[in-house]
């Protein structure tokens, strides 16, 4: 069978689309999840969500196995973030707060996902220390200490090896407890030596 073109978005082969919807699009609300954190506005990360899609449904050929699939979504979304960084960074809008990103994320998953993230309850306080953290520390803390992913599949999104997630992971846990050492001990948490 010959391939389409990298540009064509139409198929002659029905079951790829079958096999793309049934694989790919159970993640929709975990991308769109992580592409509301990366983004922090709701028309934004549908853009992001829908160039993941696209991107994916293009490259669907190159997925090695089925057991993939989320990592590898995760990867094109924050791939397609990066590319789209400086722009977004340039715009002079209002940024939401960190529980108005959680709750517009809420509303705009109307339907129960299929697969049900393992989403932490975290006070508005530390949602906020999360967002003043740096890009490449926000993105590791984001995916592994909110998100559900393992090292491993953090490492593949971020196209990194493991021990760089882990030294993201451990330098912006050090900057969110530094930020957060006041609001602890005012709401009379004791943090461990």
């Amino acid at each position: 069978m010959s391939r389409a073109a990298p540009g064509d978005c139409t198929t002659d082969r029905p079951e790829t689309s079958e096999t793309f919807e049934g694989l790919v699009l159970p993640h929709y609300s975990l991308v769109l999840r992580h592409a509301l954190r990366l983004t922090r506005h709701l028309q934004d990360a549908e853009d992001l969500c829908q160039e993941t899609y696209l991107r994916a449904f293009r490259r669907f050929g190159a997925l090695e196995s089925a057991d993939a699939v989320r990592p590898w979504l995760l990867r094109i979304a924050t791939n397609a973030f990066i590319g789209m960084y400086r722009r977004w960074r340039r715009r002079q809008e209002a940024v939401w707060s960190p529980d108005e990103v959680e709750r517009r994320a809420d509303e705009a998953l109307t339907a129960e996902p299929t697969e049900a993230p393992a989403m932490v309850a975290v006070h508005g306080e530390v949602l906020a220390a999360v967002e003043t953290l740096p890009v490449a520390f926000r993105e590791a803390v984001t995916l592994v200490d909110l998100g559900e992913t393992t090292y491993e599949e953090a490492a593949e999104i971020l196209a990194c090896p493991i021990g760089t997630v882990m030294s993201r992971l451990h330098r912006g846990r050090a900057l969110l407890r530094e930020r957060l050492a006041g609001y602890a001990a005012e709401s009379g948490y004791t943090l461990a030596a």
